[in-house]
């Protein structure tokens, strides 16, 4: 990697940070977007995969409630784990080419779900059967 990919890397994970810091969310969408310019998308992937891993382990883990959020959360993280295992094969034994169409769709959705304000709703924690 030349100096100026790295430094347009480590620009990008300051604002995505920085967006991630201030409204809890976007370090995945905003760094595969934009680290896709100027890397193959295999390699946004695997650049984003850990921080992304650590950065939502460390927000669980600040409040004091890991273990509750493990509890309730499994059954998402289970198969987002392996839909990401699964994505990652793929992409070494396809390629990338068709990857750069399925990251396109998956944008698109996410932002016009986000523009059209289109999300979906959950019990409050207080009436919830889950334990807190």
């Amino acid at each position: 990697m030349s100096t100026s990919e790295i430094i347009f890397g480590l620009a990008v994970f300051l604002l995505a940070g920085t967006v991630k810091g201030l409204v809890g969310l976007g370090l995945p969408t905003i760094t595969i977007a934009l680290t896709s310019l100027v890397l193959p998308l295999p390699e946004a992937i695997a650049l984003i995969s850990l921080p992304t891993i650590v950065s939502n382990v460390w927000q669980a883990a600040v409040g004091g409630k890991f273990w509750i959020i493990l509890r309730r959360q499994w059954p998402l993280i289970v198969p987002l784990a392996i839909a990401l295992y699964l994505t990652v094969w793929l992409i070494g034994q396809k390629g990338p080419n068709w990857a750069f169409l399925v990251l396109a769709a998956v944008l698109i959705l996410y932002s016009g779900l986000g523009l059209l304000r289109i999300g979906c709703t959950s019990t409050p924690i207080s009436k919830s059967r889950w334990p807190r």
